[in-house]
């Protein structure tokens, strides 16, 4: 798991610092697959592995899992924009759901004011197109979690640390309400 800030990339260095797949420990292995990664101008969880297979399966079972995302824009969405983010139409044929979508005063920054989306079958990309078709400018997207595994909030940005055996049971078997609802 990562806790990448945006504009950290994953796979491609830049002049500071090498990429966050780079940094990872030598021991777990010479090649990383990144499970449902975010796009670079994003951040916050990442789940990557040096295993093809349980790549392979996590990226399946991730189309079912409930991922929390904070979305950053620039004012504020009126009630019709609101319901058009809660309907989870997007271009592709597939559509997201979405559980809920809320904000609050709390949450407010000058003139940007953040959203928090707890959805089923979406990535970071589709949360992003999802708030600017309601005509919102979305500066940041983070990921806050995927399924039961929490962004670890201790974990400082661009840090790493192993997943549980019992995380990663929780990805590959989503609870049998999340698995029934699609």
């Amino acid at each position: 798991m990562f806790n990448r800030s945006p504009g950290d990339p994953l796979r491609e260095a830049d002049e500071d610092r090498p990429p966050l797949i780079e940094r990872l420990p030598k021991t777990a292995g010479r090649r990383f697959v990144a499970v449902s990664p975010m796009p670079g101008i994003d951040g916050g969880l990442e789940i990557v592995t040096s295993d093809g297979a349980l790549a392979e399966k996590l990226q399946r079972a991730n189309h079912k899992l409930t991922c929390e995302f904070s979305v950053r824009i620039k004012g504020v969405l009126g009630p019709d924009h609101l319901e058009s983010v809660k309907s989870g139409k997007l271009d592709r044929a597939a559509r997201m759901v979405v559980e809920s979508v809320s904000t609050s005063e709390a949450q407010l920054e000058g003139s940007n004011r953040w959203y928090s989306i707890l959805v089923s079958g979406a990535s970071g990309k589709d949360i992003r197109q999802l708030f600017e078709r309601q005509g919102a400018l979305v500066s940041r997207v983070l990921r806050i979690s995927m399924g039961a595994v929490k962004l670890d909030k201790s974990l400082a940005r661009g840090q790493h640390r192993q997943l549980t055996e019992e995380e990663v049971e929780s990805l590959l078997k989503p609870p049998a309400a999340d698995a029934s609802a699609g």
